[in-house]
């Protein structure tokens, strides 16, 4: 991802800083951002490990491996609230869905 110069009413960053927001800063915002959605994704898997078979309590909506929700677009999946949503999946919709939470 590159990085734009540090630019505020004219003045531009000190190089040392353009390198070091290259180089140190921005790596560590894109690793912040990937813990976050892994820790999405364990709160949610987690949290519908306790929640039997979600007709009292529904399921959490677990995003998939790269973050995105299953039910927004692009994949438009039925939300899995609980096992008989779950059952209900045509043969496509499971595939997408066994795909992208990477169950082989």
């Amino acid at each position: 991802m590159p990085v734009p110069a540090i630019v505020h009413r004219g003045a531009v960053a000190p190089l040392l800083f353009q390198r070091w927001n290259e180089q140190q800063f921005q790596p560590f915002v894109v690793q912040a951002a990937m813990l976050r959605t892994e820790f999405r994704i364990y709160a949610a898997q987690r949290a519908n490990a306790h929640w039997g078979t979600g007709h009292q309590d529904p399921f959490d909506i677990t995003p998939f491996a790269d973050g995105s929700d299953p039910t927004a677009a692009p994949h438009a999946l039925p939300a899995l609230r609980n096992t008989d949503d779950i059952r209900a999946l045509t043969a496509a919709q499971s595939s997408l869905y066994r795909t992208n939470y990477q169950i082989f």
